[in-house]
């Protein structure tokens, strides 16, 4: 077990070594991430939430605000799983990894978490300008923080599902494009942007999240079973993604190489 944690400890030491070394990209990240809620909010989303909620307009900032966090972890998450695992093996050090004794699924979890710690760096934008633009209480920088806390639980379930397109990744290499489709989807058609209780979409990690912590912002009552489902949920996407991704790579040794890039 020491040996294992010691393993996970340089991959974490690395990734920050490289994230240092490479603080353009983190830089970027900053930008798309702040410009695209910039955009959010002069498209004038909130007051969906204000007639769906009977609440004020701050309010409606702040509900949107609760849905752009949550997303923002799940895209991270999800594009992660697969740039690392297109990035390694480009670079032609997937299958020396794959010698290790250490599941790549597990070591690669871990990364995403410091991926997503380092990257809160990125909520500082929003944050700054969310705060010239409407002013938060404390009631709702508590909120906020509340948020991003209970939105690390969906790291869980968006893993595995960064898992199946890793999968789609390993045996059929370029999926970079259908990543960005699939990431636009979930900010466009989940409960992100727009109020919704559409059972269907409880099937997506966050969602449930949102809603849990939305509800609490307003002083309603939180369903049990609405925590239930945001527990279930991101254990299921967790255990199909891992086995996908068992799966691809048992195919891919048996019937092709990894260095076909």
């Amino acid at each position: 077990m020491r040996n294992y944690f010691n393993a996970v400890k340089w991959e974490i030491i690395l990734d920050i070594k490289e994230y240092l070394r490479y603080r353009i990209g983190l830089l970027m990240d900053f930008i798309i991430f702040t410009g695209t809620f910039i955009a959010v909010y002069f498209m004038g989303v909130n007051q969906g939430f204000v007639a769906f909620y009977n609440t004020n307009e701050a309010g409606g900032h702040v509900l949107v605000l609760i849905g752009y966090i949550f997303w923002q972890n799940a895209s991270a998450a999800l594009g992660y799983c697969v740039s690392s695992i297109s990035s390694e093996t480009s670079r032609g050090i997937f299958e020396v990894r794959l010698q290790s004794k250490y599941t790549m699924e597990s070591i690669l979890f871990f990364r995403l978490v410091v991926s997503c710690l380092i990257h809160l760096v990125t909520y500082a934008g929003i944050l700054l300008f969310s705060n010239a633009v409407i002013g938060y209480s404390m009631k709702d920088i508590g909120v906020i923080i509340l948020a991003i806390l209970i939105s690390l639980l969906s790291l869980v379930g968006m893993f595995g599902m960064g898992m199946v397109f890793a999968s789609i990744c390993i045996c059929e290499k370029k999926v970079g494009s259908l990543v960005l489709v699939v990431q636009t989807m979930l900010l466009l058609v989940t409960n992100t942007l727009s109020p919704s209780r559409a059972p269907i979409i409880y099937l997506i990690p966050f969602t449930s999240g949102i809603d849990i912590v939305r509800d609490i912002y307003l002083g309603n009552e939180v369903s049990s079973s609405l925590f239930l489902v945001y527990l279930v949920v991101n254990v299921v996407w967790m255990a199909v993604g891992t086995l996908c991704f068992r799966y691809a790579l048992r195919y891919e040794k048996k019937y092709g190489a990894f260095d076909n890039y």
